[in-house]
């Protein structure tokens, strides 16, 4: 057996994972290498130091039931979400669609729109980003009444053009 064959099987020696025959062979390179040998005795007393000196941290089943229960909301939560927030984008995309349709005169109505939702969304930023759901519900929200005022705006111009 090489060096190095026998220095990635130190630890599982240390631990006596393997075999029988596999022992052997280690016990065999161990007595005629220093270098093995000196491996294997940092390993020793690297794991003596830590079974001495580190203590022992132990959870009852209440906590480990607590977290896990908090990592399936978690998980349920972003199941929930994630399309809601694909809905949300393709609500806004297509408004956005319609403002590009309805052209440059209704600019100054669009900025007025645009300035409220920024104000709405500033001055609730701090709520939004402590309740994801109510941000995404906000955005669909949002982007609906945007695309009601842009339909209306658009009705307005066919319209007055007739």
């Amino acid at each position: 057996m090489e060096c190095k064959e026998c220095k990635e099987l130190l630890f599982d020696y240390y631990d006596e994972e393997f075999d029988a025959s596999l022992k052997i062979q280690v016990n065999e390179h161990l007595d005629t290498c220093f270098s093995c040998q000196n491996e294997l005795d940092h390993i020793s007393s690297t794991m003596n130091f830590f079974k001495v000196s580190m203590p022992v941290l132990t959870v009852d089943s209440r906590f480990t039931e607590q977290v896990m229960h908090k990592i399936h909301l978690e998980e349920t939560a972003a199941a929930f979400t994630k399309p809601m927030e694909g809905i949300g984008f393709v609500v806004v995309i297509l408004t956005l669609g319609m403002l590009v349709l309805i052209g440059p005169t209704v600019i100054g109505l669009l900025m007025l729109v645009g300035n409220i939702l920024l104000g709405l969304l500033s001055t609730s930023a701090v709520v939004f980003a402590s309740f994801p759901l109510i941000q995404m519900s906000s955005s669909i929200i949002l982007g609906m009444l945007l695309l009601v005022v842009t339909v209306y705006m658009r009705h307005m111009v066919l319209h007055d053009s007739v």
